[in-house]
């Protein structure tokens, strides 16, 4: 079960991992690239965003009343537009649209039914707010280790982690299946099964 104490992600605390001075900042820039990294692939693994965010979705109904959200925790609804398939044409239903689970991502429509003849285009806004001090603690956790796993290789510590050369400067691929239990456990409770 996720954990929702809340705490804090920074560049200071990932220095004191790493045993790095925090007068010194020469590797700032790079640290700050690792584990920004690292909440990035927690994001595209979990659907959680780390700062809140303006979203926008569209997606196909499906005959039922509830509809999960790609990105999570949700703040609010900003606007749900129905459009027939095969129209441009939308008309706004945010009126008719309820929030059921904050943490899940899951609206409502009162009265009716996501339909399964029209596509959603659904603007929210979601994530946590850093600054605010809301991130899980379990999620914290697992962005330093794979943080701590990413600065490995540039002390040639590959598993799981493979570097990859790009023009416009280094970027980082994770072998999922290579990371640590406890991570991956972590990961997966926060992910949306169904």
């Amino acid at each position: 079960m996720p954990s929702f104490e809340a705490v804090m992600i920074t560049l200071d605390f990932f220095k004191t991992l790493l045993d790095v001075d925090l007068d010194d900042t020469d590797s700032d820039d790079f640290l700050q690239f690792i584990l920004d990294s690292a909440k990035r692939f927690v994001t595209q693994e979990t659907g959680v965003l780390l700062e809140k965010t303006n979203v926008v979705d569209t997606v196909l109904g499906n005959d039922v009343v509830f509809m999960y959200l790609k990105n999570r925790p949700l703040n609010s609804i900003i606007k749900v537009t129905e459009y027939y398939i095969s129209s441009d044409e939308g008309v706004d239903i945010t009126d008719s649209i309820k929030i059921d689970d904050v943490q899940f991502g899951i609206i409502y429509r009162d009265n009716s039914y996501f339909y399964s003849q029209y596509k959603y285009v659904i603007e929210y806004n979601a994530g946590y707010s850093n600054s605010e001090d809301t991130i899980p603690k379990d999620l914290e956790f697992a962005i330093y280790q794979i943080g701590l796993k990413l600065f490995g290789i540039s002390n040639n510590i590959k598993e799981g982690v493979t570097k990859v050369q790009t023009a416009d400067g280094n970027s980082f691929t994770i072998d999922y299946n290579l990371l640590p239990d406890a991570i991956l456990q972590i990961l997966n409770a926060y992910r949306l099964h169904f």
